[in-house]
């Protein structure tokens, strides 16, 4: 791989053959129900989520799932805490979507306070949105966001 937007050169739905059978079931029963990827993302991030109790983000999971995309967009923009972690990607050709969601999932949860496997899903969803976008749009995006804010 020269650089990290290859990661997306796959179907953006294939993102989220990354997690476990049992967090797909979920994440595509919710959306079934909830018709957003982003709203399955913030309630995944949710305590009442049954699959997640042990892993709880707390009452605002809007703002918890904001700071997992700060975090994900400081990853692809080079943020120096994440450069180990695009190095190891990058070092693997052909790196396969599970790899790059544990990475990602494991560098941000450090940051984010947070256990790898309960972010997961967030951060495959938000690959699958930066998949749909493009990187420069969706980094464009969430720059826009920020102004409006």
């Amino acid at each position: 791989m020269n650089s990290i937007d290859d990661i997306f050169e796959i179907a953006p739905e294939e993102w989220l053959k990354a997690l476990p059978q049992y967090q797909q079931t979920i994440i595509n029963e919710m959306y079934v129900e909830l018709g957003d990827y982003e709203k399955v993302a913030q309630s995944w991030l949710s305590p009442s989520t049954p699959s997640n109790v042990p892993f709880g983000a707390g009452k605002d999971t809007k703002l918890y799932f904001d700071k997992v995309l700060d975090e994900l967009e400081a990853f692809l923009r080079g943020d120096k805490r994440y450069e180990e972690n695009r190095v190891a990607i990058l070092k693997e050709s052909g790196a396969v979507q599970n790899y790059v969601v544990g990475i990602i999932s494991g560098a941000l949860a450090i940051h984010l306070g947070a256990a790898a496997v309960f972010i997961a899903p967030a951060v495959a969803i938000g690959l699958l949105t930066i998949g749909k976008m493009g990187v420069n749009a969706w980094l464009s995006y969430r720059e826009e966001k920020r102004k409006d804010k």
